[in-house]
């Protein structure tokens, strides 16, 4: 089938007449009317790539005059213009612009077209997954919307069965071929009806069914000449040609493919001429005519090359080379495989960078939703230790007063979790604002309350929804509106409660964002009206913001802050208030950004405070310490006591024992390559370290954590948290961390390419160790910067460091970066016009690399020398080296060296003409090639996931935490509170049914939970009972669920459901419900649905589920539903409805899984 997407793409057409010459006015419509005009002018032009910059311009303008019909037509026209010069980003968002503007004005045919389109699309790019997504939303508006024509209907059917056909599923193909064809016929939409035939014919061919393949296209060839379509004609004989070739009628398929070709000259269809002269060019090779095959061939990839027909090109080179090959011309083969395996590579790039950037969207969407979750969590544990520590503040008036700091601290860090890297802004704040309330002259009870309470000032935000709280951009009004919600929710959190701290954090709460001038929230107070709490926190709260580095904004420098401040004291700030702040600040008496913390594993960083351990904590510490210091030595043995340690400081009650034995264990599970448990143990080792202030322990984390996405070849996270470990050295003055950071940060960015900024991380860190007198660090610094300087093409530089780099590993007997120096030496002084000076010293390199024992630096060496031979025109010794070089390296799994050398082996046995050795040699180093690119997409996959699993077992760790710590508390309290026991029960259990009836959602999946979407259901069945609408409902279960928990982990199982839940609700219309039932099964309710009906849009889920990638999660992961429908108007109550369902399900799963069973109504 051929490439082009133009007859894909059926948006609105450009409106004609407009004058493009027409004077500028200040009329919107005169002024839509130029834009339109000049779009139309550079559409006749055929200027694509100016198009797209004016449909843009229209559609932005259409977009700020509110003109919807306008705005509609310019993105139509963007995304046909963008998808022509292959801007296929730029069309989507188009597309999908034009989705909402066309379902905000009731126009659900067009919305259907764009969803159809958008599902082409993404079928070009071969992001399947993507594209059923929006043919399904297609597919579901029209079972939806009976006003939806036909014509639409069989595009989308015919669009999804392309795609099953394109990913090798025909039988599943011809599934929604075959109706798509009916609806196609009885509305006469030709063109549909003659791709659908087309596509059926490929199909049949597909499953071996050759009569029928050729009888439907042979229909088709008629038909398309009965009505003079002669575009068709191009593909039905190709296909037709293909249906002769693999039944071996090579003169026949001559014929067809000849007619294809015949065809796409008449009508000028380049990419129907291509595929034509491909395929006579295939039939040539078998038939030994290796000529002829060549010219046609020739020609077919000098089309390719022209107009980027990148995929055909991929196909005309492997056509070449495999068929020159069979024919024993090796050399006329070898050039066109090394072009195939250039273009190859170039295209595997660009997927590769496509699929990430996919799982990356989705990976921010899934870690959002479960920050979300974990909020809601932490809100709900929190509430409970206040109540707790409410009822018993009448006994123990000082433990309450330390439980209420513990519920500040803890809910201040949830409030913040999400906008604060180091999660200390609460705390800050609740600092800065006792100092100002100390400078104020306030009482020093009111100054500890305003300590504590001022941490509570965004507990609100747990309330706001994710779509408000997770966005980056700016808000509408709207969405301000209910973002300015967050100090009414935070105020009623807190209210009721007889504690005076938590009374001022509710006044706090509620009155922080009130305004001096009375333009503020909620309650538009003005001057003093508004509390003096509220007034002292609204300034810290937003210099600190100022001064803190966020995700949507970097850290303004404080005098910039302070006159941000000066400049809105009298509008929003009290100006007294402010005046306090600029003495403190210019006095150095406020704490604006340094922080101080517990001892930490850096002896140069400072300690918060000491805490008194007990027996237990000094032996578990002793592990932890006897663990770090043989982690080099003596791994093993490390590793047990790491466990242990573990297992001890988890029972136990020091939490920074606790950071230390995450931070041991997590290096000892990255030692042994177990990085998904190395990021577990390591993340929360630091998020212990930030909730104790302890920078030496999040310093060591953050280096780890490092270093396992530096395994993992993610050097963006790596080095994101390499500039964390970096921020602590500096804050703290620890200049030999700083120094060894930046020359990690140096090698992560010459790994990541950036060679530029790699040299300056290298020349900063050089200078330090340079500074502070360390040899070992400087001759490590050195080498990297030669090595750096000689691929930055700076010889001379490279040559000198190289140097200078031997010379100092000799004084300290370095003899790993010695041989590194002479190798790197040696191929300078090579380029520098000495090549004799180079072998010797790349000579010298290989017998100390042999002699020191250094295995991978010989083969590397071997390798050099060997290339510096073949460039001299000396093959003889560069094989000879190459091979030694090869040897050693395939004995020590250096698979990327073994790459390059297969490379350079086969360029010279192709230069002396030995075009077999050639062949032989860059198969090889294909071979190793893309096994070394399935890796790297196979480790990006993989750091996500792992950071995705950390993530989830951080926030379900947290939420354990807390809960076990109230739990203790609140048993502690009981037992000294027993005269009032049943009493503190009681109102726990009130507590608990309040919470229980608020609650809606699963907490894994995201979807309701069985007493919401019963109780939904409850409500259907009566509204459908009163208005005697049909109303069905379906039973699903996933099948074989306890075996994929067993045989690949109940992590695996939780994210299998998590998927499945977010497949269904892809899949089902707005107004039905999900909801998950228990385990793996999940209940559907379909108002106003027929049973068939219902059916239909549960054979819709059952597709989505099988169409998606579960490879993603893992290699053998399979997943399929059973499902039971059931449409039972007169059954007595819905749990009947339900129960009828649900033996329809086991029905299913006993008839063999993976099928739909239906109960039919009586």
């Amino acid at each position: 089938m051929g490439e082009p997407m133009d007859d894909l793409l059926l948006g609105l057409s450009p409106r004609a007449g407009d004058d493009p010459q027409a004077d500028v006015t200040d009329s919107p419509a005169e002024l839509l009317a130029l834009h339109a005009a000049r779009c139309r002018e550079l559409a006749q032009l055929g200027s694509s790539e100016d198009l797209v910059d004016a449909c843009r311009a229209y559609a932005d303008t259409a977009h700020e005059l509110e003109d919807d019909a306008q705005e509609v037509e310019a993105l139509s026209m963007l995304a046909t213009a963008a998808q022509q010069c292959s801007q296929f980003n730029v069309a989507v968002n188009a597309l999908q612009r034009e989705v909402e503007l066309r379902a905000r004005n009731g126009d659900r045919v067009g919305q259907g077209l764009c969803l159809n389109n958008i599902g082409m699309v993404w079928s070009y790019l071969g992001a399947h997954a993507d594209a059923l997504s929006a043919l399904y939303q297609c597919q579901k508006l029209c079972d939806q919307y009976s006003e939806i024509p036909d014509d639409v209907r069989a595009a989308c059917n015919v669009n999804i069965g392309r795609i099953f056909l394109t990913m090798a599923q025909p039988a599943q193909a011809l599934s929604f071929l075959v109706p798509g064809l009916e609806q196609a016929r009885r509305c006469g939409d030709l063109e549909t009806e003659l791709g659908a035939m087309g596509m059926s014919g490929l199909a049949h061919k597909d499953l071996g069914q050759f009569e029928q393949a050729q009888k439907i296209l042979t229909q088709a060839i008629g038909l398309a000449r009965d009505h003079d379509l002669t575009h068709h004609l191009i593909d039905l004989y190709d296909n037709v040609g293909q249906v002769h070739f693999d039944q071996g009628a090579l003169d026949e398929a001559h014929d067809m493919f000849s007619q294809s070709a015949y065809w796409a000259t008449e009508t000028s269809d380049v990419q129907g001429r291509v595929n034509a002269l491909l395929s006579l060019g295939r039939l040539e090779f078998r038939r030994s005519h290796a000529e002829v095959a060549r010219a046609s061939l020739d020609e077919a990839l000098a089309l390719a090359t022209t107009h980027e027909l990148h995929a055909s090109k991929l196909s005309i080179l492997e056509s070449l080379f495999q068929g020159l090959e069979a024919q024993a011309k090796l050399a006329e083969a070898y050039p066109h495989l090394r072009a195939y395996r250039d273009l190859e590579r170039e295209l595997f790039t660009e997927e590769n960078e496509r699929k990430t950037q996919s799982m990356t969207a989705r990976f921010e969407a899934e870690r959002a939703r479960r920050e979300t979750e974990m909020y809601r969590q932490l809100n709900d544990a929190s509430q409970l230790a206040r109540i707790q520590a409410e009822e018993t503040v009448r006994l123990r008036t000082a433990e309450l007063e330390a439980v209420q700091i513990e519920i500040v601290n803890r809910l201040g860090l949830a409030a913040e979790y999400r906008d604060d890297k180091t999660g200390q802004h609460t705390r800050r704040v609740g600092e800065l604002s006792a100092s100002l309330a100390e400078a104020m002259g306030l009482p020093q009870e009111e100054i500890d309350l305003l300590r504590w309470a001022a941490r509570l000032h965004d507990i609100g935000k747990i309330g706001v929804g994710d779509d408000i709280l997770l966005k980056s951009g700016r808000y509408s009004p709207e969405e301000f509106e209910r973002m300015k919600l967050h100090t009414v929710i935070g105020a009623k959190v807190l209210e009721g409660s007889k504690s005076r701290l938590l009374r001022v954090a509710e006044e706090i709460a509620m009155t922080h964002h009130e305004r001096w001038d009375g333009s503020g929230y909620p309650r538009g107070l003005a001057s003093t009206d508004i509390p003096i709490s509220g007034r002292i926190v609204a300034v810290a709260d937003v210099f600190d913001a100022l001064i803190t580095e966020r995700p949507y904004k970097e850290a303004w420098p404080v005098q910039s802050a302070l006159d941000e401040m000066i400049q809105q004291a009298g509008s929003q700030f009290d100006p007294d208030i402010v005046e306090h702040l600029l003495r403190l600040i210019q006095g150095g008496a406020a704490p604006h950004g340094s922080t101080s913390g517990p001892t930490s594993t850096s002896p140069e960083l400072p300690a918060r405070r000491v805490v008194t351990p007990n027996a237990e904590t000094l032996e578990v510490k002793e592990m932890i310490d006897r663990a770090w210091a043989v982690r080099r030595s003596d791994s093993r043995v490390g590793a047990d006591l790491a466990a242990r340690a573990m297992e001890i400081a988890r029972n136990g009650t020091d939490e920074r024992v606790l950071g230390l034995a995450h931070r041991t264990q997590g290096y000892y599970c990255f030692d042994a390559g177990n990085y998904e448990e190395a990021l577990a143990h390591l993340s929360q080792g630091m998020d212990i370290g930030v909730r104790l202030d302890d920078p030496g322990l999040q310093a060591d984390c953050a280096n780890f954590i490092a270093a396992v996405y530096n395994n993992l070849q993610d050097y963006a996270k790596a080095t994101d948290q390499l500039s964390v470990a970096l921020r602590i050295a500096r804050d703290h003055m620890d200049r030999l961390r700083e120094a060894q950071l930046l020359h990690n940060l140096g090698n992560l960015s010459y790994r990541n390419r950036d060679w530029t900024q790699a040299q300056q991380f290298v020349q900063e860190s050089l200078d330090l160790f340079s500074d502070l007198g360390v040899l070992h660090g400087q001759e490590d610094a050195l080498h990297t910067m030669a090595t750096i300087a000689f691929d930055l093409d700076q010889i001379e530089l490279a040559a000198q460091a190289a140097q200078e780099a031997v010379s100092m590993a000799r004084q300290t007997g370095n003899l790993a970066v010695m041989n590194l120096g002479l190798a790197t030496a040696g191929k300078a002084a090579a380029r520098l016009g000495d090549p004799e000076r180079g072998k010797v010293l790349l000579r010298e390199a290989i017998e100390q690399s042999v002699e020191a024992d250094l295995p991978t630096n010989e083969p590397w060496n071997r390798f050099e020398l060997g290339r510096l031979h073949q460039t001299l025109g000396e093959y003889a010794e560069a094989r000879a080296y190459y091979l030694d070089g090869l040897s050693a390296a395939q004995g020590r799994g250096m698979r990327d060296l073994e790459m390059l050398i297969y490379q350079q082996l086969s360029e010279i046995a192709a230069h002396e003409g030995q075009h077999a050795d050639a062949f032989h040699f860059y198969r090889q180093h294909h071979e190793i090639e893309r096994e070394i690119h399935d890796q790297v997409a196979a480790m990006k996959t993989r750091s996500m996931m792992s950071q995705l699993e950390v993530e989830r077992a951080k926030s379900e760790a947290e939420i354990y935490r807390l809960r076990t710590i109230e739990l203790a508390s609140a048993n502690e309290a009981l037992e000294r509170s027993n005269t009032e026991k049943s009493s503190l029960v009681n109102m726990l259990e009130e507590q608990s049914r309040l919470l229980e009836r608020q609650l809606s959602e699963d907490g894994l999946t995201g979807l309701y939970n069985r007493r919401h979407i019963e109780n939904l259901l409850q409500d259907e069945y009566t509204q459908a009972r009163v208005t005697r609408r049909a109303l069905s409902v379906a039973m699903a279960d996933i099948d074989h669920f306890k075996q994929i928990n067993d045989q690949f982990s109940h992590l695996v199982g939780d994210q299998v459901l998590r998927t499945v839940a977010q497949l269904f609700q892809a899949a089902v219309r707005s107004m039905d419900s999900v909801g998950r039932y228990g385990g793996e099964e999940f209940l559907f309710v379909f108002p106003n649905t027929p049973l068939a009906q219902g059916i239909s849009v549960c054979e819709r889920v059952q597709d989505l589920v099988r169409s998606y990638d579960w490879t993603q999660i893992h290699p053998r992961l399979v997943v399929t539903l059973s499902i039971g429908v059931a449409c039972e108007p007169l059954v007595a109550n819905h749990e009947k409805l339900i129960s009828v369902a649900d033996e329809q399900l086991y029905r299913a799963k006993h008839s063999g899984r993976n099928q739909i069973c239906a109960a039919l109504p009586d």
